[in-house]
């Protein structure tokens, strides 16, 4: 984003994570890429749940390492907030993860409202941001006793780097949609 310093989320167990939209308005229906970095703040290799080999170069897959993304809309007055959630695939069946050297930072992006993205995590109709201000902010969770780290547990284990593990939420992001015309 130029020279924008974009904030970080808080710290959690060596990791942090940020987002950003390539623009900070937009008019309604209007394309949104959205960008995710994830930040390796410890001295040790971990093990992070990424996205890359889904995108195939085209950032048009779901961000399948966020659990979610909240947005927070007001316009005139009224107050909205719900959560946006990858829509579920045969491919969120397969665990995808990237050893992440201390330091680093592995940025993924994707069209937030590309009808990739779900309400209820269960339909997987366009979903574009409504008109108004909005903050959108993401949260980044691994639960090892989540059954595909189970039946992974031992190609997991056999990796040089510790599975980072819990949940942490990303940086607010503001961004604000207008009326077309």
């Amino acid at each position: 984003m130029g020279t924008l310093e974009i904030p970080w989320g808080p710290e959690r167990s060596g990791l942090r994570i940020q987002i950003w939209t390539d623009q900070i308005e937009y008019r309604w229906g209007q394309d949104v890429w959205f960008h995710l970095a994830i930040e390796n703040c410890s001295e040790q290799p971990i093990l992070v749940r990424s996205t890359s080999s889904f995108q195939n170069g085209t950032g048009r897959s779901p961000l399948y390492s966020l659990n979610f993304v909240r947005v927070r809309n007001q316009w005139q007055g009224s107050r909205h907030t719900w959560d946006l959630y990858p829509v579920p695939s045969s491919m969120y069946k397969m665990l995808e993860l990237t050893k992440l050297p201390p330091g680093d930072v592995l940025e993924e992006k994707s069209l937030l409202n590309s009808g990739l993205w779900s309400q209820d995590g269960a339909t997987s109709h366009v979903f574009p941001l409504p008109v108004g201000d909005c903050v959108l902010q993401a949260e980044y969770t691994i639960d090892p006793e989540e059954p595909i780290f189970q039946v992974k547990k031992s190609v997991i284990d056999q990796i040089p780097a510790t599975l980072w593990t819990g949940i942490t939420f990303s940086n607010k992001w503001s961004v604000r949609v207008v009326r077309k015309g």
